[in-house]
């Protein structure tokens, strides 16, 4: 298993002005949707990959089975993503190829629990998180590279 990577918020925290109520502001993303740490990890003796995300404030969580290969655990409050689960059995054997079909279903994961909080939630915010999601995973592409190692 892997070590926790910890997550600079001031690299994922950006600013932007938007008018609410007729009154110009800057809002960011809230630092409770950024991750302290990730990690990623093939848990021993399977074929299931494993990428964690750590938050300050541990909350109840759900588990969504995307498919028979994939699922994802998230905060039934929050809709913060926690930790995506994906069996490698069918993937690729060539590193690259694996790679980007890797990459492909953790943001089918993170859009699955997207699409999941536009039905039961309003809140706008959320939709930036799940990108800073997206970005934090982009930016720790090395975490990836143990799911291909045999």
């Amino acid at each position: 298993m892997s070590d926790w990577v910890a997550v600079d918020p001031s690299e994922f925290t950006t600013w932007e002005k938007k008018r609410l109520n007729g009154v110009m502001v800057n809002v960011s993303v809230s630092p409770y949707d950024i991750p302290e740490a990730v990690r990623a990890f093939r848990a021993p003796n399977s074929n299931w990959f494993h990428i964690q995300l750590k938050y300050s404030i541990p909350e109840a969580l759900t588990l969504e089975k995307i498919s028979s290969d994939m699922e994802v655990v998230y905060g039934i409050n929050s809709r913060r993503v926690q930790e995506i689960r994906i069996d490698l059995t069918h993937f690729p054997h060539q590193e690259q190829a694996a790679l980007q079909k890797l990459q492909h279903a953790v943001w089918t994961a993170i859009d699955y629990v997207a699409n999941q909080s536009r039905r039961s939630v309003t809140q706008s915010r959320l939709g930036d998180s799940f990108s800073v999601t997206k970005d934090i995973l982009t930016s720790r592409r090395n975490l990836f590279e143990e799911a291909t190692e045999s």
